[in-house]
């Protein structure tokens, strides 16, 4: 069931090898994502997941919204060990600190939309900060393996088919504008709890597990900025 997990684990040395759909399973982020995740792999695969679980539950304990664990569809974020329970934590941790939204502009780069709150609002720091953190780590990333970003941008640029039976009828140039749109309204009206909806909103496909972003929320509400 962990099929995002053995994406991260099993991928081939080109990262990108993979074809969605042909059996196997494709890993869909930037080279950076492997690099810091390359330690976890030193374990078995049973180990990583192990670890990659416990890593979920304690980001939802934190996010205060361990109940969605038990909740159908949405937790298959868990079970499949996908990132979207750690951008929740991107969410709620980028709405005071800019250069929490690298990792999520690394990995589900359309949920990086959330990083318009600090244009939205002015706060040109946090924007910078990001900003970038992102540039930064895709420097070093791109010096070091120049050739694995090739493999990134055309995966990218495939996202149609890579995410194929994921995404929303609505496509994304009307979804975009609208999340835009959300998340301004949120930054300038202090309510920082939509920014989730915003995120999910911009997201490359929705699906269930795509609403584990809501983990956000309880905290998003009880914190004001």
């Amino acid at each position: 069931m962990a099929c995002d997990a053995a994406a991260y684990y099993f991928h081939p040395p080109d990262l990108y090898g993979n074809v969605p759909g042909d059996g196997v399973p494709a890993y869909l982020y930037s080279p950076v994502f492997s690099f810091l995740i390359e330690p976890l792999r030193l374990l078995s695969f049973e180990g990583f997941v192990t670890v990659w679980f416990g890593l979920h539950v304690a980001a939802l304990l934190w996010l205060r919204a361990g109940f969605l664990l038990a909740v159908p569809g949405i937790n298959e974020d868990v079970i499949r060990g996908n990132v979207g329970t750690f951008v929740a934590v991107a969410i709620v941790l980028g709405i005071r600190y800019g250069a929490a939204w690298a990792p999520v502009l690394l990995t589900k780069v359309p949920s990086g939309i959330g990083i318009v709150w600090h244009l939205a609002r002015l706060d040109w720091r946090q924007l910078a900060w990001g900003v970038s953190l992102t540039a930064g780590l895709a420097g070093v990333s791109i010096m070091v393996a120049p050739h694995l970003w090739s493999g990134w941008i055309s995966a990218l640029l495939h996202a149609s088919s890579t995410y194929g039976g994921e995404g929303t009828t609505v496509g994304l140039l009307v979804r975009i504008p609208l999340a835009l749109l959300l998340i301004v309204y949120a930054a300038r009206t202090d309510r920082a709890w939509l920014v989730p909806f915003g995120v999910i909103l911009g997201s490359a496909g929705i699906s269930p597990p795509s609403f584990i972003k809501l983990a956000a929320v309880p905290r998003l509400a009880s914190h004001p900025t």
